[in-house]
């Protein structure tokens, strides 16, 4: 079955008469393979609530575009329609970001813009460094003699307390490393306590490395496929975080250092 995926183009027509449009061929679509609302959360293991979303074109409860596709391609494979028949249309009434790159402009430099007098003023200071230096003499000999015998004197304190600092600089940076194995295609998301560290559609055989800070979030929107090692340790993802296909969960410091625990 296909869909039809001809809206027009027409720059009079409003952001809402196009998802209008959207949300009447995937009702059309649903109705035609006489599948329920019901029917459809269950065969796809969504809340309610995200099928009824999808066909109201109500997209801001359902996360980022990624698992907006992802959802609209289950639906596809549902109701036998072509594939990527819905994410076509999807993508059709997304409206266009203008994105702006902001050009910083770097800071004149005000140094060589010194005023003619301020010349003079650094002849004078010059001049009555070398007058000082020539009278100190003696005193500064002994002096530097000194500053010599107590540097060599905390050098040799300084050199002793480096091992053990490091052990504690570790333990507060809190960074661990995450080690991701797909067997099969999947959609991830992933942040830390930073933000962001990755949001993409993942490839069948792809291996990616991430570091961060714990707290982090995971969405596996093909939880099966996932393969995770934290620290290089591996990681059973909770069986409370899969619903159908997708999984979401966190994993604290705490945690973290459980499953290193439970390794000893």
């Amino acid at each position: 079955m296909s869909v039809d995926t001809d809206l027009p183009e027409s720059v009079d027509e409003s952001q809402s008469a196009r998802e209008g449009r959207f949300a009447a061929a995937i009702v059309a679509a649903r109705e035609a393979a006489n599948v329920s609302h019901q029917q459809a959360a269950e065969e796809l293991r969504l809340e309610l609530r995200v099928v009824q979303a999808l066909e109201h074109a109500d997209f801001s409860p359902l996360g980022a575009p990624v698992f907006i596709k992802g959802h609209l391609r289950a639906y596809e494979k549902l109701l036998g329609l072509q594939p990527d028949s819905l994410v076509e249309l999807y993508e059709l009434i997304q409206p266009v970001v203008d994105m702006k790159v902001a050009v910083q402009k770097p800071e004149t430099t005000k140094s060589a813009n010194l005023a003619p007098w301020s010349f003079g003023l650094l002849i004078f200071v010059a001049v009555v460094s070398v007058a000082w230096f020539l009278l100190s003499g003696d005193s500064d000999d002994e002096s530097a003699a000194a500053v010599a015998v107590e540097g060599q004197v905390a050098a040799k304190v300084d050199v002793a307390e480096p091992v053990a600092a490091y052990p504690t600089a570790v333990v507060e940076s809190g960074v661990a490393t995450i080690v991701l194995k797909f067997a099969d295609e999947c959609w991830v998301e992933i942040t830390d306590t930073n933000g962001l560290l990755l949001q993409s559609v993942q490839a069948a055989g792809a291996v990616r490395t991430l570091t961060g800070t714990p707290p982090f979030s995971f969405i596996f929107g093909n939880a099966k496929a996932v393969g995770l090692m934290v620290d290089g340790i591996a990681y059973r993802l909770p069986a409370s975080a899969v619903r159908g296909d997708t999984a979401r969960f966190k994993l604290t410091a705490a945690d973290i250092q459980a499953v290193k625990d439970s390794t000893r």
